[in-house]
């Protein structure tokens, strides 16, 4: 199975809101938003201080992103999972 960053399930997770669970309006954002995004790809930056900004991504305790480190199945989960709770489709 082929592993996956943080910063390309940002980009998934944008492309699924923007495909119609939250409003393009809500998406809006500058990627100095949270200085973890630094560490960003160019085409990752956008949907990564996104996700920052609606609390679908987190940063450690610390407060590091890593956006370059693999996801777990459960980092992915929780993100999926709150990205879900914004568009209010779970509870």
């Amino acid at each position: 199975m082929k592993e996956t960053s943080k910063k390309m399930l940002a980009v998934f997770i944008v492309i699924a809101m923007i495909i119609g669970f939250i409003p393009p309006m809500m998406l809006t954002v500058s990627a100095s938003v949270w200085n973890g995004t630094r560490d960003t790809s160019w085409y990752a930056k956008e949907s990564t201080a996104a996700c920052l900004k609606e609390g679908i991504i987190n940063g450690t305790a610390t407060g590091i992103l890593s956006p370059k480190s693999n996801t777990t199945r459960a980092e992915a989960s929780v993100m999926i999972q709150r990205m879900l709770k914004k568009a209010g489709l779970i509870n």
